[in-house]
């Protein structure tokens, strides 16, 4: 393990810690450092320090005991912080220089403590009214706020917190703390900043506006008004033109509102103070519409809110009122009172459709882009994306019908001579044979897998098609068949997917781009997966009539690899039928989420029959992209905490369905085929795999809640890299990984 060790006082000091020994705790590390720090000041004639006179913590500013195992307190590469404890009787017990909300130390202050002349003293830096001018400070808060446009909260955090080593008290870093807790959902955190806020800056508007909105999301709406009123007062007196001061009233407003009861027809009052005299003021519109919405005065809360999103699409309050509004019929109506006759309104609805859709609102998004293909039927843009929207209404038979249409009147070509309405030719009839069940295409025609060991499609496609540099219709289009590829596999129309899969790879392959670096990546990497399952492993044989005895395979796109295959339950043969949630992670299916994978989720599990037995597969998104990420950006303090939540989420979903639908559910190991998460995902199923046994125990779930004990199996001899037996395409496993999954069913009793 390799750490690096930073001192960052008036003689900032950093050097590298190396060790193999997964025992050391963090008092050697102390050592370490004060050995390199003295041997260092040695040679500069400066003062030595001894070890134990250091205080350990984390880039978060978090202590760190000295007990404690450096291998469970940091991560390869991390940054290690030390600050001087001064002996019993100086000045200061911490040195301030790099205080930060957690550490038992008074916040920075402006004027010195002490005349005793120590080091801490001399290093103060001039008070915050000059402060900001300093050149490292400058530098340190652009920086900062670099970082946060990059999303990289947690090192912007510490970079602000750096400042007051330099300049206590400082207001440009103080406001940026208290704006990026707030921002990121967490103003408990934030409002340990608020102290020191008031005490550097009491009459500073900026400041307290900011305050007063920790304040508030903090629940304490009283306090917020008092320093709200404070901030109006000095804002007054400055006359300062930023915060304006309709920020500050919009502020009161809402803590208003969220008192409830007289507070909030006051609050209504003064939000109409805000909008004069001419309507403009974003944050006073969306407050209005959030009223009017609560008042069921849907239509003016939907005009608001288009004025909102068309000044601030980014803004997720106002596209989470706007996607409630359109799910009622008098909201869709107002909005198309508003767009209708327009010119370009075709791209409005399609804009509209995309932010209501990542609030949940999938109905209302089918419609616009419903809307949208009425005046330009043959945009392949607009046809992509709502055969996404019917994919994720679960209608398979719309997609199959919807997309066969289209590409049959389309007259686009994908490389010399190969048209679209000859691609689709091998789907005819298919939309007839659908049943509106989970097993929807399957058993309906016969499948044999060696017509796919067969096909001549994937050898020697260079010397057939030239090469094309597909132009975005073309590569949408391409898409769109991709996605019908999809669905008919999901719905078990095997020997369609076949042909299909055939007739769309002359056209992959003739691409002068890999697909992968286009806009249809994610279309592109569903037929990689599927063409070669259905090539190197293809699902065993279908006979129409066939009894089959679902056992449903619930996750993201790696339930594709266990589909359609056979595997023994009770000593039954069943068939995995795949419930696949394109995209989806355990966050998105927490009790207040509305992203719309987790409608997908919802849709596929109202459509399972009360008493199915479900396998679950989730968590391999949240461990690619989701922990790292979400810890970055300061929801959690930790990877462990991300992790412990997530599985508190996954957990109490699984319980619900057993008590609410007396679901079995079988909880299935996340896939662990990518090098670069595998660590997390092992910590992951560490921490699921306890609190699954747990509750297991606790609820008396015996025969209703299962672990399917197999994760070591996907792993090689030493656990450190995937399975060599079910390498495939470096994103999901091999389909013979079924094997252990089988062997995991068998011994249930």
């Amino acid at each position: 393990m390799k750490l690096y060790i930073h001192h960052e006082g008036a003689e900032p000091f950093t050097c590298i810690y190396r060790s193999d020994d997964p025992k050391a705790d963090v008092s050697s590390l102390s050592q370490h450092f004060a050995k390199a720090y003295n041997d260092s000041a040695g040679r500069r004639g400066a003062p030595q320090i001894a070890a134990t006179s250091l205080v350990v913590s984390s880039s978060k500013g978090r202590t760190i005991e000295t007990s404690k195992r450096i291998s469970k307190a940091f991560k390869d590469m991390d940054d290690v912080f030390v600050k001087f404890v001064e002996p019993s009787g100086s000045a200061g017990k911490v040195s301030t220089s790099s205080a930060v909300p957690g550490d038992k130390v008074e916040k920075p202050s402006t004027t010195s403590s002490s005349k005793s002349g120590s080091a801490s003293t001399r290093s103060r830096a001039p008070g915050p009214e000059s402060a900001s001018g300093w050149p490292v400070v400058k530098t340190l808060i652009a920086r900062g706020e670099e970082l946060e446009k990059e999303s990289k909260f947690r090192t912007a955090v510490a970079t602000y917190e750096q400042v007051f080593a330099v300049a206590s008290g400082e207001k440009y870093a103080l406001l940026h703390l208290l704006r990026l807790w707030l921002k990121v959902g967490r103003p408990l955190v934030g409002k340990q900043w608020c102290e020191p806020a008031l005490k550097h800056h009491p009459d500073d508007p900026d400041v307290l506006l900011a305050v007063g909105d920790i304040r508030r999301a903090c629940g304490d709406c009283h306090a917020a008004l008092e320093i709200y009123n404070r901030a109006a007062d000095a804002a007054s007196k400055s006359k300062a033109k930023e915060p304006d001061i309709k920020d500050i009233k919009l502020g009161a407003a809402r803590a208003m509102y969220q008192l409830g009861g007289d507070y909030q027809q006051m609050a209504a009052k003064l939000v109409m103070e805000i909008l004069e005299p001419d309507n403009s003021h974003l944050g006073g519109l969306l407050e209005y519409a959030k009223i009017a919405f609560d008042r069921g005065l849907i239509p003016d809360a939907t005009q608001v809110l288009l004025r909102v999103i068309v000044k601030k699409e980014s803004d997720e309050e106002a596209k989470k009122y706007l996607a409630m509004c359109l799910e009622e019929e008098s909201g869709f109506q107002a909005l198309m009172s508003e767009l209708e006759e327009r010119q370009g309104v075709e791209s409005a609805y399609a804009f509209l459709s995309g932010k209501v859709k990542d609030r949940g609102a999938i109905g209302a998004s089918l419609k616009l882009y419903k809307k949208a293909m009425q005046v330009e039927p043959t945009n392949s843009s607009f046809a992509l994306d709502y055969v996404h929207l019917l994919e994720l209404s679960q209608d398979f038979k719309g997609v199959v019908e919807f997309a066969q249409a289209f590409c049959s009147r389309c007259r686009e070509t994908l490389g010399r001579d190969l048209e679209l309405r000859e691609i689709v030719r091998g789907v005819d009839g298919v939309g007839a044979l659908y049943s509106d069940t989970p097993l929807a295409f399957y058993g309906k025609e016969p499948w044999d897998p060696l017509d796919a060991a067969k096909s001549e499609a994937k050898d020697g496609v260079e010397e057939i098609v030239q090469q094309v540099e597909f132009s975005s219709p073309q590569l949408d289009l391409m898409a769109l068949i991709f996605t019908l590829m999809k669905v008919l596999f999901v719905g078990g129309a095997l020997d369609r997917v076949s042909k299909l899969v055939n007739a769309i790879e002359l056209a992959r392959k003739a691409s002068q781009k890999e697909l992968h670096t286009t806009l249809i990546r994610n279309e592109a990497a569903y037929f990689g997966c599927i063409s070669q399952i259905i090539w190197e492993h293809p699902p065993p044989a279908v006979t129409p009539g066939q009894d089959v005895n679902p056992l449903f395979l619930c996750g993201d796109s790696h339930c594709l690899s266990g589909a359609w295959r056979h595997v023994c339950l009770r000593g039954e043969n069943r068939l995995l039928v795949p419930q696949l949630i394109t995209g989806c992670k355990v966050w998105h299916l927490r009790d207040e989420g509305d992203f719309y994978p987790k409608k997908s989720f919802e849709s596929h599990i109202k459509k399972l029959p009360d008493r199915a037995q479900v396998i679950m597969m989730f968590g391999e998104i949240d461990c690619r992209d989701g922990i790292m990420l979400a810890v970055e950006k300061c929801k959690y303090d930790s990877e462990a905490e991300a992790i412990e939540t997530t599985v508190d989420i996954y957990i109490k979903l699984l319980l619900r369905l057993i008590r609410e639908r007396h679901f079995e559910i079988f909880i299935h190991p996340i896939s662990p085929v990518l090098d670069v998460t595998r660590p997390v995902v092992k910590s992951y199923m560490s921490c699921l795999k306890r609190k699954a046994l747990d509750a297991i125990q606790e609820h008396s779930l015996q025969g209703k809640l299962h672990w399917l004990d197999f994760f070591e199996k996907l792993l090689s001899a030493d656990g450190t890299r995937l399975n060599p037996e079910i390498e495939f395409d470096g994103t999901h496993m091999s389909p013979a990984y079924v094997q252990w999954l089988n062997d995991a069913l068998t011994k249930i009793a």
